[in-house]
């Protein structure tokens, strides 16, 4: 299924981008308007774009897919337990984008369940386009 992102953040260091399936506005304001997550968003996206090593507690790769790695972000675990779930892929001139591609806002448990695993299928058939 096609599908078209636009980039959130972009690397000085490495050729590394953030960026968002269009079609998930709900989830952009989510991350920026709140503050407390706006905050969060900020330290995250930081240490993806700015370290050498991308994955840490709170970005794991969950999946390898064909297209990509299927990864999550972690906000506040021992709080509302929200999960951003993204793809990674290889856009445009050879970088590396993680696309923000669904969320589900309060996760019961640390185990993935059937459901989530629909979603994570669901995200595997995507292919971005800038």
């Amino acid at each position: 299924m096609r599908r078209k992102c636009a980039i959130l953040a972009h690397s000085q260091k490495y050729n590394r981008a953030i960026c968002i399936d269009t079609e998930q506005e709900d989830l952009l304001a989510l991350l920026l308007d709140n503050e407390r997550y706006r905050k969060k968003t900020d330290y995250i996206f930081r240490r993806i774009l700015e370290q050498p090593n991308v994955y840490f507690e709170d970005y794991k790769i969950l999946t390898r897919s064909t297209h990509g790695l299927i990864t999550e972000m972690r906000f506040f675990p021992n709080g509302d337990n929200c999960r951003v779930y993204c793809k990674e892929e290889e856009l445009g001139n050879n970088q590396h984008c993680i696309i923000i591609a669904a969320y589900i806002e309060k996760k019961k448990s640390q185990k993935i369940n059937k459901n989530i695993w629909q979603i994570i299928n669901k995200i595997k058939s995507y292919e971005y386009e800038l």
